[in-house]
Order: C-alpha cells, then sequence, then structure tokens
C-alpha cells in the first residue's frame, strides 16, 4: 500500500541580475526535460540590465547517459499529481520570494517555456492568477485541461508566442494547428513562428521573438 508523508525540504533555482528599482521586465523561464536551470539561463544572457531573469529548476534530478552530466525533470507520470501540486508550491514560494518588492503595475511580467517546460509555466501562472504580459510557448504543449473561465485574470492584451522547430522529432502540423485554436477558445491572441530548426532554443530566433515582444 503506497503512502505520503509530508517533510521539509530545498529546491534551488537560479537568477540573472537582481529586482531593484531600475527594473523594468521580468522574465520567469522554465527548462525542458533533462536540463538544468543554471545552464538554461545562459539563454538569456543578452537581455540588458533592467531585465531580471528566474529560472526554477524542476525537483526530480537524474544522470544522464554517459553518467557524467545531470539533467532534471519536472514531473512524470508516476504520482504525476502528487508532483504537480508539490511543483506549485515552489514556483508560488520562488515567485514570492524574487518578487515581493515588484510593482507589477509598472514592470513587465514574461513567461517562457520549453519542452517540458510549457505545460509547467502555464499550470503555474494559471492556478496562481499570474497576470503576465507575455507567454513564450516553445516547442511543448499547452495543457488541454485549462478551461476559458480560469484565464479570468488575464490582461486584454496578453501576447502569446507559440515556436517549434521545423526539424523537431515533435513537430506535427496538425497539433501545432489544434493548439493555435486551443488559445484562440481561451481569448489567447497567438503568434506562430516556425524555424529551421530542431528542439531546442535557437538564439536569433530567440532574439527576434524577445525583440518584437518588447517593441510593443
Amino acid at each position: 500500500m503506497q503512502k505520503f508523508v509530508q517533510v521539509s525540504a530545498q529546491f534551488p533555482y537560479f537568477v540573472q541580475g537582481e529586482a531593484q528599482a531600475e527594473t523594468a521586465h521580468v522574465w520567469v523561464v522554465f527548462h525542458g526535460y533533462g536540463q538544468l536551470a543554471q545552464y538554461f539561463l545562459r539563454k538569456f544572457d543578452f537581455l540588458p540590465s533592467d531585465h531580471f531573469v528566474i529560472a526554477p529548476q524542476g525537483n526530480h534530478k537524474f544522470y544522464i547517459q554517459p553518467y557524467d552530466k545531470v539533467g532534471a525533470s519536472w514531473l512524470t507520470k508516476e504520482d504525476r499529481l502528487i508532483d504537480i501540486e508539490n511543483q506549485q508550491i515552489y514556483l508560488k514560494k520562488v515567485f514570492e520570494t524574487e518578487t515581493q518588492n515588484i510593482d507589477f503595475q509598472k514592470v513587465k511580467l514574461h513567461l517562457l517555456g520549453f519542452s517540458q517546460g510549457v505545460a509547467t509555466v502555464s499550470r503555474w501562472a494559471i492556478q496562481h492568477k499570474i497576470a503576465f504580459d507575455s507567454l513564450i510557448l516553445w516547442a511543448g504543449g499547452f495543457p488541454s485541461e485549462i478551461q476559458k473561465t480560469e484565464l479570468d485574470f488575464s490582461k486584454p492584451d496578453t501576447r502569446v508566442e507559440l515556436v517549434i522547430g521545423k526539424a523537431d522529432e515533435f513537430y506535427n502540423e496538425m497539433s501545432v494547428n489544434l493548439q493555435i485554436e486551443k488559445l484562440k477558445e481561451l481569448g489567447l491572441s497567438t503568434n506562430l513562428t516556425i524555424f529551421e530548426g530542431k528542439h531546442e532554443i535557437d538564439s536569433q530566433v530567440l532574439h527576434t521573438i524577445v525583440d518584437r515582444i518588447l517593441e510593443t
């Protein structure tokens, strides 16, 4: 018989820069399966000093063959609901700790999820009613269980960027179109970017999308 026990635990996360009076943009970025937040964070080195970046990390770490590299995962199908619950507690604490002195009436909030991080960032933002200005969903699936009534907190001019590589092994035109339809049903304006690449964050494409977001 399976049982669960509650314990106090510590989990890491990483930041780039710091929240200060000059901060104009806050980013919360979620890595993909088998990655670590400290290295994923490097993708955002190009952002200027008035951008503060928070990179949470999946709570499950494991060795990647040939066992000299470590990766992390957000969850698996095993004890999935419990993992999501624990994950949400962790993410809420990270966000509140790092943004407690930030006035989001004056500061823009941008969210990005890559691969497995897409579902994670989406669930977190919606469950905790995080009123983001932009959301980048890169090579991952938006949670199918989300209903329009759960997005009553969203801003009318919220932007959603859907990004995937044409050579991504998970790329499927039909599933991408279904995802766009789902987001439209939820009332989210969506822009689709398909680039010549694999299952990865392409730096040049990321720069282009960030520039487009910041211009609006």
